[in-house]
């Protein structure tokens, strides 16, 4: 292995004799709280060493890699690679394939992959630790147990000592209080809620993860079910949020950066010759806390601080913040220059310190195949030093990540890679650096949300645009060619005349539904804003939620998925009755309804209307447990706008309160209060 030399990363010579500097690249499923300490861990043991990092985070429910990592994979300046458990077991097997093709190093975190280098936590030691709490101390005899992921080893070791202890203390595992959440919170909170309508005997909850536990709390509060008194609660992780929820949830810490800092050392040995074929186990730690305390309430390790619990609900805040004032800016934004105006702000309130936008070019057919060839792109943003820096012009292939002139910034340490995905097709990704490796609040899955829903607004904007302006060519071309054919000239004006009457319609109008979409409820925020302002008239909103949409596509597809919105669209334009009232898709499964001059009152009304004719359309949705046909959530809100308000005010109230609605059970209506809606 070549000696570190400053700051620069190691290299090594290609086959034509040309010298490339070594990138390791992590394959990981998110930047989320499992994922974040892996990467802070491998990240410091590679910068001693000079060797740069690229974590790929796909959350996605595609059971094939995306093609951009393939690309990266394949690329000559990987030489290395670190793999964390994927959320689909084609996705691992297509992985291992590509990296055996091209004889990478690679070390398995939180796997079990026979013959190669794995680093787990000691699931026996802390799993077991856990249980002598739970079923010793506490003295639980009749535990809920959540299961997860049923190909992720440590889900399934957690889950084999849960059965083991409790068989050694003749203990029976009631099978009806077993089952499977999928480390997916919407199936954890609705299987829960079943079991807690049917049982209430239950003393303990043990969940394999410390998401599905904090989950798993809320549920039982709301049925009525005190946590530690009536139920105790574990979980397995040691996330952040695990300290300030309330009770604080007691957990295992499994050393996620020792699992890392330990697998970037295996990687080390392995690029200077060695062939680690080994399993470590990372000592685990019992974390108690508020949600096992029993007795007198004490608990046998030092409680959280005070100062330690505030920072960490600060830091909550302030990323929750930025992320909400992200939202708002790019909600404004109808151009890719917009979007490059509107990010540096948010990206330096979210404490990163280089980002680089990078978008594919839209006429091409998206890259579905895992050997699909490079993929033209553009970089959009050049973020350092908090400002965004001139992009070079032209196009470069995005196997190659970045433009010619920018390569060197792959290899200054580390960078996140986010995909970035529309509702039909990839539209990019974002590399990025952040001041804390992502800090302690998650924060990339909502930038990643939020910047992919707007580009595919511009870019669908600019595709009609781009209609118009080749039928204007064309006209031009064949006038000059056939001056004389009089006819056909005029049968291509009439053809550019529909094209731009379609044009402006289309830009007003929701493809699917065959309603107002955003730029129209804009122009019509514009155009009765001022006028409610200068008569003191009130102005309500409705946002309206499908419920369990995903659900509904899951079982029925996309196919009556779209059917079911067109049903809903025309239920809402039938409830709104005056000639200024408007119906406009938000977004997916959401629907906003303005009503001008009109109150709370006469939008209760609209709202009760609207659910009368979706109870008569009666679409089926046996996946619901709401009721056997499709339903949705509404919220209210009213407002008489003023100088020191905008649309986005009314606009935020109703949507707080929709999610009153919906965690109040869905399938009704909630009306604003007056703390929904933000101040100024």
């Amino acid at each position: 292995m070549a000696q570190h030399q400053g700051g620069r990363g190691h290299r090594h010579e290609d086959p034509t004799g040309t010298e490339r500097q070594r990138i390791v690249v992590a394959v990981a499923t998110g930047f989320d709280a499992y994922q974040r300490p892996l990467l802070h861990g491998m990240r410091r043991v590679l910068a001693a060493h000079g060797i740069p990092l690229i974590a790929h985070a796909d959350n996605s429910s595609s059971p094939t890699l995306d093609p951009a990592l393939v690309g990266l994979l394949h690329a000559a300046s990987t030489a290395a690679v670190i793999s964390t458990n994927a959320l689909a077991p084609k996705r691992e097997a297509q992985l291992h394939g590509v990296v055996a093709e091209r004889n990478l190093p690679i070390i398995h975190i939180g796997q079990d992959v026979p013959g190669q280098a794995c680093v787990r936590a000691d699931n026996v030691q802390g799993m077991t630790a856990l249980m002598r709490l739970v079923l010793d101390d506490c003295g639980a005899r009749t535990p809920v147990l959540i299961q997860g992921l049923a190909h992720q080893p440590d889900h399934c070791l957690r889950e084999e000592i849960f059965r083991a202890e409790t068989s050694r203390r003749g203990v029976r595992v009631d099978e009806s209080l077993v089952f499977r959440g999928y480390s997916d919170l919407d199936i954890v909170k609705r299987e829960l809620r079943l079991l807690v309508e049917r049982r209430r005997d239950m003393d303990a909850v043990i969940a394999l993860d410390d998401a599905t536990a904090l989950v798993a709390m809320e549920v039982l509060a709301d049925a009525g079910l005190r946590v530690p008194q009536d139920v105790v609660v574990t979980g397995f992780d040691d996330y952040p949020m695990a300290a300030i929820n309330w009770p604080s949830l007691t957990t295992v810490d499994q050393n996620l950066e020792e699992q890392g800092a330990t697998a970037a050392e295996l990687l080390l040995k392995a690029l200077a010759g060695g062939v680690p074929r080994t399993q470590v186990l990372i000592a685990c730690e019992l974390i108690p806390r508020g949600s096992t305390a029993v007795g007198d309430g004490t608990l046998a390790s030092v409680p959280q601080t005070v100062e330690s619990v505030t920072r960490m609900a600060c830091a909550y805040l302030r990323t929750q913040g930025g992320l909400l004032r992200m939202g708002r800016a790019l909600l404004k934004c109808r151009t890719l220059d917009d979007i490059c105006g509107a990010l540096p702000e948010s990206l330096a309130a979210l404490g990163v310190l280089r980002a680089f936008l990078v978008v594919y070019e839209p006429s091409e057919e998206v890259a579905k195949a895992a050997d699909a060839p490079p993929r033209s792109a553009w970089l959009l943003l050049d973020y350092r030093d908090g400002v965004a820096q001139p992009t070079p012009p032209g196009p470069f292939s995005s196997r190659s990540l970045l433009p010619e002139s920018l390569r060197g910034e792959l290899h200054l340490g580390f960078l996140g890679f986010q995909p970035l995905r529309g509702s039909q097709r990839q539209l990019g990704y974002l590399l990025f650096e952040h001041e804390q490796s992502f800090g302690p609040i998650p924060f990339v899955e909502s930038l990643a949300m939020n910047l992919s829903r707007t580009l595919e607004a511009v870019f669908s904007t600019g595709a009609l645009a781009e209609h118009s302006a080749t039928l204007e060519r064309l006209v031009t071309q064949r006038t000059q060619e056939l001056e004389t054919e009089i006819g056909l000239r005029r049968q291509v004006e009439r053809e550019l005349r529909n094209a731009n009457d379609e044009l402006r319609r289309s830009a007003v109008t929701d493809g699917l539904t065959g309603i107002a979409n955003r730029t129209a409820l804009a122009h019509h925020f514009e155009e009765h804003w001022r006028r409610h302002i200068d008569e003191r008239h009130e102005l309500a909103v409705l946002m309206v939620d499908v419920d369990l949409f995903k659900a509904y596509n899951d079982r029925y597809g996309h196919l009556l998925g779209d059917s079911t919105l067109r049903t809903v669209a025309a239920c809402l334009r039938r409830s709104a009755h005056h000639p200024d009232d408007l119906v406009c898709r938000f977004g997916g499964e959401e629907f906003l309804v303005v009503l001008p001059f009109s109150g709370l009152p006469e939008a209760r009304t609209v709202a009760a209307r609207f659910f009368r004719l979706l109870a008569d359309a009666a679409i089926p949705h046996a996946v619901s447990p709401i009721a056997p046909v499709v339903t949705a959530s509404v919220g209210v809100a009213a407002i008489v706008p003023s100088e020191h308000t905008r649309p986005e005010t009314v606009i935020a109230a109703a949507d707080t309160a929709l999610y009153r609605a919906k965690d109040g059970g869905r399938n009704q209506i909630v009306v604003s209060s007056a703390t929904d809606a933000p101040s100024g």
